[in-house]
């Protein structure tokens, strides 16, 4: 205790006005709080978070709601009640009208005889029994000739054409490819053997320039349609994803289009073919037919090609193609479009919402990669699903696909910006839980993104419950919730209790706010929710927890004295008491410390607790476990225990002293457990006169020496006797929480001292 710089705290300690042996239970008002300091340490080392919350307050995390897959891989699920588009897949269905050329062709649509003819597997037989005896060689009839020597005969044929002009190369290669393909389907061949015709076909075709561009005069390409039709109803897989990728290539419309994003959601229904999608390049010619069709003009085709996204974007790694290849900004593009739509004849034609449905479903899977969320802001779709939900409250399922998918993006800091800066936004999630009371999945995941949001948004808590209208339309659906949960009046398909869980958090999180906190505290739907919950031993441990840390949150403000909270608090302090039991968890045992923390400012609740038997001792005992939060929230309780005059005497017969200075020898570093150790040791010599009552000479120097050597810049930082701290030492966080706690121990230290000059006197 030579040492300069104690002497000088000491010196200094000694002339400041505010010196006093009271209960140190208050911060004097022109004085900086523990929190006020850390935060601008943090926030001088680069450490400061997006927010730093006062002491005593927390924001309150919970899962995300669960969300089972459509193991299925449904167009519409189960309970859609938008009327469905034929969902068939079939060459019956295939029209080819459109491609009809100025010459007044119509190519016909195959008969079912004709279909099943070409389809009959006959081996050997002589082809005048086929569809297929027009087809020469050499000019004469191939009515003799064998399937295996037809195809190898023409394969010979395609080849040859390499040698020709590159024009009239192409266009013979493709004509006699179409004859193979012919053959392929008439035989029943092996399914490897038509992938790799078609492949040619789609090489040839690249060739001749018959892809990225339609020509409907070209007789070629409509002949090639047709026969591209024989292979709709081949169960392959790998042979509709050519089949599709030539039709998508050739840049087929209408009904065409119709049917092969028909084609490619029949693939994309099964898992197994994910893999399919992202080879070749189907994918990007799905993407680009999309791009050219119309949610109006092309309802059809947007139904089973966005079902089809909807499918695969399952798969993680399609989802980054995807939006590497601009799918993303395309779904944007579509959604926009029909909300100007929407918003400009406020209303949309039947057709468009089942396609709206599979592109919001898309979309919702595409938000499952959490590296994607900000880019979701940043594209717009945010802005545009908010709008959706505006525009479309009426569609159950529409506003699920949309509601998930938000739920999802409030997890980012810059997609929660992006809603709390759409419009009205927050009054329509409001209006939205209390339109759809009996779909808890609605009221879940509309409740996670409130909560997320008060969670991250000053902005978003006083525009939510700032607001009389939503801060009443919150509390009814909060009161609701809770009366379900109590009397099992929901569905018991849904965990109610997790829907609660998600409402409470909206409260806590909202009255982080000063604007808001006091408000709530006042507010019986909350207290009553909060206190029923904490009194029912049935309920789930992540519900009291919810349940405490909203209690928590609003017995932090000093304003809550004249609350009904405050009228209530031996109510709420009787229901916590068991949480303090010995089998209670470690993070309940922990938040229902920091209630108490906070309860036990008033007289009222420090007297209630004084007078239990065996608490004190419980409290006490705390103090030696090895968990530093347990320890830390302990400390905080007796801090304010022992301010009060009739509860000293009780926890000293204890052997509190004793407890608190091990403690303080053994802080592990923290400072700031260190600094509320010191605190509760002052409350504790408050009113004496005689240190030797209440502490041996043992215990006076085990502490005097341990607060010396904590007190020793130059051992803890290196600063020499009689220099200053250095700007680069005084500007880390760990010497500004230092520095606080020596303000403290430094008073504790001279009181010490005090009473030890008196008894050598």
């Amino acid at each position: 205790m030579q040492s300069s710089s104690i002497e000088k705290r000491l010196t200094s300690s000694a002339d400041k006005s505010q010196k006093t042996s009271g209960p140190f239970y208050a911060t004097p008002p022109t004085k900086k709080t523990s929190a006020e300091i850390i935060s601008e340490a943090r926030a001088a080392v680069g450490l400061q978070h997006q927010s730093v919350l006062r002491v005593g307050m927390k924001a309150v995390s919970t899962k995300r709601p669960f969300t089972p897959r459509d193991s299925k891989r449904s167009l519409f699920g189960q309970n859609r009640g938008t009327q469905r588009p034929p969902s068939s897949i079939s060459s019956l269905s295939l029209h080819v009208e459109e491609e009809s050329g100025p010459w007044g062709l119509r190519l016909p649509i195959i008969s079912q005889r004709e279909q099943a003819k070409l389809q009959k597997n006959k081996p050997q037989q002589p082809l005048a029994k086929l569809p297929l005896d027009q087809v020469k060689r050499n000019g004469k009839p191939l009515e003799a000739l064998s399937v295996g020597a037809l195809i190898a005969d023409c394969q010979k044929q395609a080849e040859n054409q390499c040698k020709h002009s590159e024009t009239e190369d192409t266009s013979d290669e493709i004509q006699s490819l179409i004859k193979v393909m012919q053959i392929l389907a008439a035989d029943g061949s092996d399914a490897k053997e038509i992938e790799a015709t078609l492949r040619k076909v789609y090489s040839a075709c690249e060739r001749a320039e018959m892809l990225g561009r339609r020509q409907t005069s070209n007789p070629t390409r409509a002949n090639l349609l047709q026969t591209l039709f024989l292979f709709v109803e081949n169960e392959e897989q790998r042979v509709q994803m050519q089949v599709a990728r030539i039709l998508l290539g050739l840049q087929v419309m209408g009904s065409n289009l119709s049917s092969v994003c028909k084609l490619l959601f029949k693939v994309s229904r099964s898992d197994q073919n994910d893999k399919l999608f992202l080879q070749d390049n189907v994918l990007e010619l799905l993407l680009e037919r999309l791009g050219a069709a119309s949610l109006m003009e092309d309802s059809e085709a947007c139904v089973y090609g966005y079902g089809a996204l909807k499918c695969i974007t399952l798969e993680p790694r399609i989802v980054a193609r995807v939006r590497e290849l601009g799918g993303l900004a395309l779904m944007v593009l579509h959604l926009k479009l029909t909300n100007l739509m929407a918003n400009e004849s406020s209303s949309v034609p039947e057709k468009v919402q089942p396609a709206l449905f599979q592109l919001t479903g898309a979309l919702r899977h595409m938000a499952s990669d959490q590296a994607g969320l900000p880019f979701l802001a940043s594209c717009g779709a945010v802005a545009q699903l908010c709008r959706t939900l505006q525009l479309f409250p009426n569609d159950p399922d529409l506003v699920s696909n949309v509601v998930r998918t938000l739920s999802i993006a409030s997890m980012d800091e810059t997609c929660c910006d992006a809603i709390v800066a759409q419009q009205g936004s927050l009054k329509n999630f409001v209006f939205l839980l209390q339109k759809y009371p009996e779909r808890q999945d609605l009221v879940v995941r509309l409740s996670y993104a409130l909560g997320n949001l008060m969670a991250r948004s000053e902005h978003a808590r006083n525009q939510l419950l700032g607001d009389d209208s939503t801060r009443n339309a919150v509390l009814s659906v909060l009161e609701r919730c809770y009366q379900e949960d109590q009397h099992g009046t929901a569905s018991p398909l849904h965990a109610t209790e997790d829907v609660l869980v998600k409402v409470l958090r909206v409260v806590a999180n909202a009255s982080l706010s000063e604007a808001v906190g006091p408000g709530l505290a006042d507010s019986p739907e909350v207290l009553s929710a909060v206190h029923g919950v904490l009194s029912n031993p049935g309920a789930s441990e992540e519900l009291v927890l919810g349940a405490l840390l909203t209690l928590n949150n609003l017995s932090f403000y000093p304003s809550a004295i004249e609350s009904q909270l405050a009228e209530q608090q031996l109510s709420f302090a009787e229901v916590l008491l068991p949480l303090l039991a010995q089998d209670t968890s470690v993070q309940v045992t922990v938040e229902a410390l920091r209630v108490f923390g906070n309860l036990s400012r008033w007289k009222e609740t420090r007297t209630f607790l004084l007078n239990q038997e065996g608490l004190s001792d419980r409290v006490v005992t705390l103090l030696s476990e090895g968990d530093q939060t347990i320890q830390y929230v302990a400390i905080g309780v007796l801090v304010n225990l022992l301010s009060d005059p009739y509860g000293r005497p009780a926890l000293r017969s204890i052997g509190i002293i004793s407890k608190l200075i091990d403690l303080i020898e053994t802080r592990n570093n923290d400072w700031e457990l260190a600094s509320l150790t010191c605190q509760a040791i002052w409350n504790c010599l408050a009113d004496i006169s005689d240190l030797a009552s209440i502490m041996n000479e043992h215990q006076t120097d085990k502490l005097a020496n341990t607060l010396a050597d904590l007190l020793d810049e130059e051992k803890l930082f290196g600063v020499k006797e009689g220099h200053e701290v250095p700007e680069h030492i005084a500007k880390t966080f760990e010497y500004q929480v230092w520095d606080e706690f020596a303000s403290v121990a430094t008073n504790l230290l001279e009181r010490l001292e005090s009473f030890m000059d008196q008894n050598c006197n």
